[in-house]
């Protein structure tokens, strides 16, 4: 014979499942009479306790259980078989009288006494989980991706201001050319008073002499204060006066 107790399928706190299984019997077992005793040869009680007086404990409706003969039992047993540390022999009595016994097997780690529901535990009840609503098409279809991902971004363009600066400066400046025009201008003043320079001072002696010979004419004919003379194209009047009218005197 073999007698096993196993959890019940799903497991509840202080419940089990008693399986026997006869030898040589394979006809269904409706009901099952039986005794517990442990190594001190005490027997268990209806209250939990162990005694030296046997108690015989009958349970009804059997089903097939692992090729054997099913039975639900409570905690009136199942929590002082988890207190009994060491192991414990059960005593079957057929409908024929005779008597079978063999080690009761307990699985003890997949087996919770009834303490494990605590005081507040009622494992009978139910509980409803909600269940997601399915999706819509819309909430399903992805998400349209904003322009801004999609499109590289722009620089942003300058103000008019700054575009009107740069362009002023990208204008090449005219001081350099008003600068070499001048250099140009006074290089060929320098060259002319060179050059007008030697002939002046040839031609001193005879303007001397026709001052002599007619100093009627010469006081007549004198220089108006707004035009320079001949004789201011001498380089002594370089530095005294403008030099648009020493160009002049010279030309």
């Amino acid at each position: 014979m073999l007698a096993k107790i196993i959890a019940c399928q799903p497991a509840e706190p202080g419940t089990a499942q008693l399986m026997v299984r006869l030898r040589g019997e394979q006809a269904l077992l409706t009901s099952l009479t039986f005794i517990i005793c442990n190594n001190e040869q005490n027997y268990l009680q209806p209250d939990g306790n162990w005694s030296p007086a046997q108690h015989w404990f009958t349970i009804d409706g059997g089903y097939p259980l692992l090729s054997g003969n099913g039975f639900r039992i409570g905690p009136t047993l199942l929590d002082p078989l988890l207190a009994n540390a060491s192991q414990v022999q059960i005593q079957v009595k057929l409908a024929s009288g005779e008597t079978r016994n063999t080690t009761l097997q307990l699985v003890r780690d997949d087996l919770p006494s009834s303490g494990a529901r605590g005081q507040t535990g009622d494992y009978s009840s139910s509980s409803v989980l909600s269940t997601p609503e399915p999706e819509t098409a819309e909430a399903l279809a992805p998400e349209p991706m904003p322009l801004s991902a999609i499109e590289p971004e722009q620089a942003p363009l300058p103000p008019l201001s700054a575009t009107a600066d740069l362009k002023r400066n990208s204008q090449p400046s005219l001081v350099p050319m008003l600068a070499a025009a001048l250099v140009v201008l006074l290089l060929a003043v320098v060259a002319l008073w060179w050059f007008l320079g030697r002939d002046t001072t040839t031609s001193t002696p005879k303007a001397a002499d026709t001052q002599q010979e007619s100093p009627a004419v010469a006081a007549s004919s004198t220089t108006p204060p707004d035009k320079p003379a001949a004789n201011d194209c001498s380089p002594a009047n370089l530095n005294s006066q403008k030099e648009l009218y020493f160009v002049q005197s010279c030309v």
